[in-house]
């Protein structure tokens, strides 16, 4: 579970410790990462704390009763947007190492759910302040390497969207933006776009539909997974 907040924050709370209760209620072994940013972690900070958490997590299943293989990475808005580096080629790009056994296994998940994520940093069209926070810029030819959608690959995993249309912070035409470009690379998507929900709902407890949001996402990681 990465909580957002804009690169200048974590959420903890409504979006970490309340969802990994609901999905602990799922079936999941689920943790928290509380990560550096803002004006205590510029990139690639966010990134290296992520990637460390999951080769943390490899390096210490038997322990922790996880499958290695069936990994996770669960994110809020630039939350989000942290949690789709997991699993995008942006990773590949950060030094997570620690000069322990962890080392040695990898940072990529093994699927990712993307709750009303950021995925670009664009001006035009994309949610800027997080760009701001993590890369302390506003040169928006610093933020294409940063954009989700054109940092996919063949390694990167299924993966659940979620959005509202009611999002007024970061629009929701970036998560079917998302979505078309895993399509295109083949990669299994299941986009979920819902018409009630203020940007931050979390697990939206206060609404009828957008509620649903964690049994969707734990069934498509159960199909995703052959469980």
């Amino acid at each position: 579970m990465i909580p957002g907040g804009g690169y200048s924050c974590v959420c903890h709370g409504y979006e970490g410790s309340d969802v990994a209760e609901e999905f602990r209620r799922l079936g999941f072994h689920a943790f928290v990462l509380d990560y550096r940013c803002g004006q205590f972690g510029r990139y690639p900070i966010p990134q290296q704390d992520a990637a460390r958490a999951v080769k943390f997590i490899r390096a210490h299943a038997a322990e922790y009763h996880v499958d290695a293989d069936h990994i996770a990475s669960l994110g809020f808005s630039a939350g989000g947007h942290l949690a789709g580096c997991l699993g995008t080629q942006i990773i590949d790009d950060v030094d997570a190492s620690y000069g322990d056994e962890a080392d040695a296994f990898s940072p990529r998940v093994n699927a990712m759910v993307l709750c009303y994520p950021v995925i670009q940093f664009d001006i035009k069209g994309g949610h800027i302040g997080s760009g701001v926070n993590l890369l302390d810029t506003q040169d928006n030819t610093k933020y294409t390497p940063f954009d989700l959608s054109k940092r996919i690959d063949d390694k990167t995993p299924p993966t659940f969207i979620m959005h509202t249309l009611q999002d007024q912070t970061v629009p929701f035409v970036d998560s079917v933006l998302m979505t078309e470009a895993l399509a295109a690379k083949g990669i299994p998507a299941s986009l979920h776009m819902y018409p009630f929900g203020i940007h931050g709902c979390g697990l939206a407890k206060d609404t009828l539909d957008t509620i649903q949001w964690p049994e969707a996402a734990a069934r498509f990681l159960k199909r995703a997974w052959g469980m």
